[in-house]
């Protein structure tokens, strides 16, 4: 018995031969641009969170140890900056500029850390030289 020629499977081949098949093996090349436009998007999204997690991490933990010197100030003003040394979890205690100022009734302390960015697209806009971080905290001696 002879095939019947048109049938369902010929009908798809022509299909696939005619401009549907053209416009189906020129999409390759559309997805693929398609995805590195959406990827490189999709990653600068990422990175900048992970760049802006850590910065947020920083300036907590800045201004955590300014106030963990400020409160070891009032006790004894002497253990000032190593309160403020040990309160520094994650980040190097050596790079942090501790400023601390006691007076009768209060003890003020200053932290400054400079925070360097990983991200290059953001070091390339902020400057290679990062940032200021500044924590301070102030108690007053009752």
């Amino acid at each position: 018995m002879a095939r019947k020629e048109g049938g369902p499977t010929e009908r798809w081949k022509n299909l696939a031969n005619g401009r549907l098949g053209v416009r189906l093996r020129g999409e390759g090349a559309t997805t693929t641009l398609e995805f590195a436009l959406t990827a490189s998007v999709i990653l600068l999204l990422v990175l900048g969170m992970i760049e802006f997690t850590r910065a947020i991490y920083t300036a907590s933990v800045v201004q955590a140890a300014a106030q963990e010197g400020a409160r070891a100030g009032i006790v004894d003003p002497a253990e000032i900056n190593q309160a403020v040394t040990r309160r520094m979890v994650g980040l190097d205690p050596d790079r942090a500029i501790i400023r601390s100022t006691v007076l009768e009734d209060s003890v003020q302390v200053e932290v400054i850390y400079p925070y360097e960015f990983i991200t290059p697209f953001i070091t390339g806009v902020v400057g290679a030289e990062g940032v200021q971080l500044r924590g301070d905290a102030r108690m007053i001696v009752y």
